[in-house]
């Protein structure tokens, strides 16, 4: 039976590695028509297997009930749950990858001798690398890489919001490869949108400039309706971007425009005055206004963030190319530094870190 039977018959076996705030939305959505075991920490398995997970959406507020993965049936719809990389994905037919870029190369390497060789590794993810460090273990062409444009929250164990509603996409070059039609359509087939477009890295990377600023909101806290309104973390933002920009123009990469929030625009906005910044972007993207950037979120957990692959990535690809990015490299060393000094909810206000930065304008 090969997989677009599987799913017709809904027989295909979804591995979610990582039940964070993507992890844990992909996971209850497909759990409610499909069978789905997701990988998750301990804490979450606990939580999960006591009192189910709560998803909120567009859709409304739903409940999934899970059990652990070595007991009951596990071939009909419905969430298991373990703790283990190995078991996760065993028998699975994809394998959907939802963790940090930091984690990539452990978790990959783990699940490496155990994982079916039909099974194909669709990466949920942020950041530009997570595909080449995959199909350096895996070999070339298993796994296949998408921009996730929804954003959700993991509100704690248990419980994940969607905040905005958008697609999953997928790259128009694999739109006869039979993995990402059906990964596609078991998405489309669990409520969360999809599409394909022609070049998904050039998206990924325009999603990477706008992330940029998730590092200056770990070290204030602020919201992005606040950072809009305030005059430092606007002129944060402009710097880190345009510095971003130009580190790709300079590299030979091309951008592709993201509904709503492109870059150059958003580059536009941020010149503008704080109260029509704001009004815009309430008007264009609501959900967004009251977000914490996930990087915020992990600081707060006590987890590692995905700095060196937001910020860090600019810094990386400035050095490839024989240039510098001291804003972005600023970033990332402040970031460190208030990881390692352990007091996870620490905040510098805007004007200390746009001081910080050396008062770019």
């Amino acid at each position: 039976m090969n997989l677009q039977e599987k799913l017709d018959t809904k027989q295909l076996r979804t591995s979610v590695l990582g039940a964070g705030a993507v992890g844990g939305y992909v996971g209850g959505m497909i759990a409610r028509e499909f069978p789905v075991t997701l990988l998750c920490r301990s804490k979450q398995a606990e939580a999960l297997r006591k009192d189910g997970l709560k998803v909120r959406g567009h859709q409304g507020e739903f409940f999934v009930q899970a059990t652990s993965l070595d007991q009951g049936d596990n071939s009909g719809p419905g969430m298991r749950v373990t703790e283990d990389p190995r078991k996760a994905v065993e028998g699975a037919d994809l394998v959907l990858l939802c963790v940090k870029s930091q984690d990539t190369e452990d978790l990959v390497r783990e699940i490496a001798p155990v994982l079916p060789e039909h099974a194909a590794v669709i990466l949920l993810q942020n950041g530009v690398r997570n595909k080449d460090v995959a199909n350096g273990i895996l070999g070339a062409n298993r796994s296949l890489e998408t921009v996730v444009l929804f954003n959700s929250l993991f509100v704690n164990p248990g419980e994940v919001t969607l905040t905005a509603t958008e697609s999953v996409i997928f790259d128009e070059s694999e739109s006869e490869n039979e993995a990402a039609i059906v990964a596609s359509k078991l998405l489309k087939d669990s409520g969360i949108h999809t599409r394909f477009h022609k070049n998904v890295r050039g998206i990924l990377w325009t999603k990477l400039i706008i992330n940029l600023n998730n590092g200056s909101s770990a070290l204030t806290g602020g919201t992005l309706f606040e950072g809009l309104r305030d005059p430092y973390t606007r002129r944060i933002a402009r710097a880190l971007m345009g510095e971003g920009m130009e580190t790709l123009r300079a590299s030979g990469i091309q951008m592709e425009p993201i509904p709503k929030v492109d870059p150059p625009k958003l580059m536009w906005l941020l010149k503008t005055p704080g109260w029509f910044a704001a009004l815009v972007m309430k008007l264009l993207i609501k959900p967004y206004q009251d977000v914490q950037s996930s990087t915020w979120q992990s600081r707060v957990r006590g987890r590692p963030t995905e700095i060196d692959y937001l910020n860090g990535e600019i810094v990386r690809l400035a050095k490839e190319h024989g240039r510098e990015a001291p804003l972005n490299e600023k970033i990332v060393e402040l970031v460190h530094r208030f990881e390692n000094e352990g007091d996870h909810r620490a905040t510098l206000t805007s004007k200390q870190l746009l001081e910080e930065l050396g008062n770019p304008e």
